[in-house]
């Protein structure tokens, strides 16, 4: 007698995971709902589309810089005051990111200021309140960023909004650059998502042209181009410098990378690569 034939394995129940170039669609919306305001349609929340999408983070910071920039230089144009111009493309930022960045740093500065173990220091960057370490450093933050923009005016509308738009492209990249080696603090939730999601192999690369991106930018935008170039690159290198310190901290404090931490590299490398670029203006 014939032994039965075994069955058929069962079909998937869904569609298998993209990979290569066809993950790029699932990672750039990944990125987007991540890092901006608005969430596409159809985003894939897997650990493989938050690889594509981490990789991605300067792409969707250049967007989110352009439209700042772009405010910016309108505002300039039709000569609103540097005060009030700078107010405004800091608020859209903070619109453009539903504020997520800022809330990030001050539940990290929180932490940081606990005192607590990692775990009980993880729950106080979660928590809904807003303590003084938390306040201060939104404060200052905002503060800084605003006061930079001010500066950033007097040098000239183009140069300006130049300015906004590396300064923003480089935090976009510090974000991703901080998913390179640091582990996650939690085994779940969008920080252990994103940990280790892009290799230093990807992210030196990706921190490589954004450099040479910012250098040509300060090129076109200076008065003297090989000094914008400079400006620059060295932008850029101290934005990922300061991203270094944001993680050694959450590493040390936390144990590891969380949303929060991500937020807190933000807003840290927008303010350094401002500050940078008022500096080098001078």
């Amino acid at each position: 007698m014939n032994a039965t034939p075994p069955l058929p394995p069962l079909p998937p129940a869904g569609p298998p995971p993209a990979t290569g170039m066809a993950a790029l669609p699932d990672g750039l919306r990944f990125a987007v709902g991540a890092l901006t305001a608005w969430q596409p349609p159809g985003r894939r929340a897997d650990r493989r589309a938050a690889t594509a999408g981490m990789r991605l983070a300067p792409l969707v910071g250049l967007g989110l810089g352009a439209l700042a920039g772009g405010l910016c230089w309108v505002l300039l144009e039709l000569e609103a005051g540097w005060l009030l111009t700078a107010v405004l493309t800091v608020a859209l930022l903070a619109l453009l990111t539903r504020g997520l960045p800022l809330e990030g740093l001050a539940g990290f500065a929180d932490a940081l200021a606990a005192r607590r173990s990692p775990a009980e220091a993880l729950a106080v960057a979660r928590g809904p309140g807003l303590g003084r370490s938390g306040g201060l450093a939104l404060l200052f933050a905002v503060l800084v960023q605003v006061a930079a923009v001010h500066e950033l005016a007097g040098h000239g509308r183009d140069y300006a909004a130049a300015a906004v738009l590396v300064a923003v492209a480089t935090a976009r990249t510090g974000v991703g650059w901080a998913c390179r080696e640091v582990p996650a603090a939690e085994g779940d939730g969008f920080g252990a998502l994103v940990a280790r999601a892009v290799p230093t192999s990807v992210a030196l690369p990706l921190a490589a042209l954004t450099a040479l991106f910012a250098g040509g930018v300060g090129a076109l935008a200076a008065g003297e181009p090989g000094a914008g170039a400079v400006i620059g690159v060295a932008t850029v290198a101290l934005g990922l410098s300061a991203a270094e310190l944001v993680l050694w901290q959450a590493r040390a404090r936390l144990g590891g990378l969380t949303e929060g931490v991500l937020g807190a590299v933000s807003e840290t490398v927008t303010a350094v690569a401002l500050v940078t670029l008022v500096v080098g203006a001078t």
